[in-house]
């Protein structure tokens, strides 16, 4: 904070905080002006965190029954689907613009349905591939 601004209010540091927790993408205790409130918000940034920690226990554990697997299949599964949802729409942003410098009109949510038939293709083939090989896999059933 500048000489001639104020201290944080209580208000100020109550909407920081707000602020922090919708995008906790910086370190809230080293906020610039609130030098004052470093241990405040040092405690709040370690309470958010390990609620957030518990909540995402508490949806992977949903998550693994849903699913009838470990709670480290699980853990893997959601990586796989996270990366899977981020390459698509990469490759569809990417597509686009290929696109659109051939002149072509095409919208991202078009691309991003072709790219997940193309995955959703690779998956059966990989899956058709493995039960015509007899792997151990192929006598499990896909629950969803």
């Amino acid at each position: 904070m500048s000489e001639h601004q104020s201290a944080p209010t209580r208000q100020d540091l109550e909407k920081l905080k707000s602020d922090w927790a919708r995008d906790p993408c910086w370190d809230i205790e080293d906020t610039e002006g609130f030098e004052s409130f470093r241990d405040e918000l040092l405690a709040f940034s370690e309470q958010k965190t390990r609620e957030w920690d518990r909540e995402k226990e508490v949806f992977l554990m949903r998550y693994a029954e849903h699913h009838g697997v470990t709670a480290d299949a699980a853990r893997e599964m959601q990586g796989l689907e996270a990366r899977v949802r981020c390459d698509i729409e990469s490759s569809a942003a990417s597509l686009g613009y290929l696109f659109r410098e051939a002149g072509v009109q095409c919208d991202n949510g078009a691309l991003e349905c072709l790219l997940e038939n193309i995955v959703g293709a690779a998956v059966a083939k990989v899956r058709f591939l493995q039960l015509q090989a007899g792997s151990p896999d192929s006598q499990e059933t896909n629950r969803d």
